[in-house]
């Protein structure tokens, strides 16, 4: 009996330390998908704005041709490689020996 009342206080702490590592995990996460939002969504617009001066002949055979498609997958490549390394830096690498 006196070892499960020496280990409750350990359980105890070991769980609050991992609901804190999952939290902060959470946290970082949550701040970089926003902030990797926010850069695309800049960077959407930025493309937008410019194409306003191509003339509209120039712009639907861009479309037809698949610029469009291209476009998506830039920028679901970009998405994808921010948020790759963004996670690696956040799950702790397991030593080799």
């Amino acid at each position: 009996m006196k070892f499960l009342a020496a280990l409750i206080p350990m359980l105890i702490n070991a769980l609050t330390m991992l609901i804190g590592k999952i939290i902060t995990a959470l946290g970082i996460t949550a701040v970089t998908y926003v902030g990797l939002e926010a850069i695309v969504d800049n960077l959407k617009q930025q493309i937008a704005q410019s194409v306003t001066g191509v003339p509209a002949g120039l712009l639907q055979m861009f479309y037809l041709s698949g610029g469009g498609v291209v476009l998506n997958i830039l920028f679901g490549c970009l998405t994808f490689i921010l948020s790759f390394k963004a996670l690696t830096r956040l799950i702790p690498r397991m030593k080799k020996g």
